[in-house]
């Protein structure tokens, strides 16, 4: 998962293979080793307070992409 390195980090959407998407908006959030990703998911994305942690194996990822850039609206 080498969207956790980039510099400067951009958001990104981890899918698994049920289906379920998860959101990382920080590269703290995620820890991966061993084949292993743990994602600790926030109350609220604003805040630093950790509702859960989700423990992912790597093999379950099907795709990772970036968070699409918000249209800016005039």
């Amino acid at each position: 998962l080498t969207y956790i390195g980039l510099q400067p980090f951009r958001p990104f959407f981890i899918y698994v293979l049920d289906g379920t998407a998860f959101e990382v908006r920080h590269p703290e959030l995620v820890l991966v080793n061993n084949g292993l990703l743990l994602l600790s998911i926030p109350s609220d994305p604003g805040r630093n307070i950790i509702e859960r942690d989700v423990v992912i194996s790597t093999d379950a990822i099907s795709r990772v992409e970036f968070e699409e850039p918000r249209k800016r609206t005039l």
